[in-house]
């Protein structure tokens, strides 16, 4: 009986949480992967990068990835600045 009405309003706080933020309230580490991805090409809002932040502080995959993208990106700056010498 309680998951029931945990679960109700959970989807009843992901509702609101995403018509304003344009995120979901429980992303999953596929969900976390495109708006990390998307950060690259555009700044995120608030709220996306908050709920980013919060999902990477439990899990150390999608931690990894964030740590590995900005690896690629360092590399890739510094390569282009190499290149023009």
């Amino acid at each position: 009986m309680d998951a029931r009405r945990d679960q109700a309003l959970a989807r009843k706080l992901g509702g609101s949480i995403k018509e304003k933020t344009g995120v979901k309230l429980m992303p999953n580490c596929k969900d976390i992967t495109r708006m990390t991805l998307a950060g690259e090409d555009r700044r995120l809002g608030a709220g996306a990068r908050l709920v980013i932040r919060a999902h990477c502080l439990f899990c150390t995959g999608c931690n990894n990835f964030g740590k590995q993208l900005m690896l690629m990106r360092q590399t890739a700056t510094q390569w282009r600045s190499d290149s023009q010498k």
